[in-house]
């Protein structure tokens, strides 16, 4: 197991992830056969926002992306959902597990992408790594 941190994020992957750049995600890691995408958004993006439970966020997170086909559910103390993409380009398609956090300042989406096929060999492994999430934040010493 190696721990990384990232943004107020920790979660606990193997040695085989490293740290990745993805255009619009806060942070993301990289392996031969998963990749994990997360992204934070913050409550200060809408009035009421921090008032959302998760299911709402869940809900609105498949709304905007149409996955209307994808159905929010609560799993092993998680709540997540699930959806396959094909890349246009190279024709794999991707099955996406995809779990919904709530911190103290932020909503937080974090999918892990497997080739479909091997999907029902990583799920457990996913499942494994999405319960280790938590996040932390640098507290100030107001006087």
């Amino acid at each position: 197991p190696k721990d990384f941190s990232s943004n107020g994020m920790n979660i606990t992957l193997t040695d085989e992830f490293v740290k990745t750049d993805i255009e619009n995600y806060t942070v993301a890691y990289d392996s031969k056969n998963v990749a994990v995408f997360a992204l934070k958004e913050a409550f200060a993006l809408a009035d009421g926002f921090q008032d959302y439970t998760l299911e709402q966020y869940g809900n609105l997170v498949l709304q905007n992306n149409n996955l209307s086909a994808s159905k929010l559910q609560n799993l092993e103390g998680l709540t997540e959902f699930e959806y396959e993409f094909t890349n246009p380009d190279t024709k794999d398609t991707y099955k996406y597990f995809s779990f919904v956090y709530k911190a103290d300042d932020a909503f937080w989406l974090v999918q892990f992408a497997t080739l479909t096929e091997n999907a029902d060999e990583y799920r457990s492994k996913i499942f494994e790594w999405a319960k280790t999430v938590s996040f932390n934040y640098p507290t100030s010493n107001s006087v």
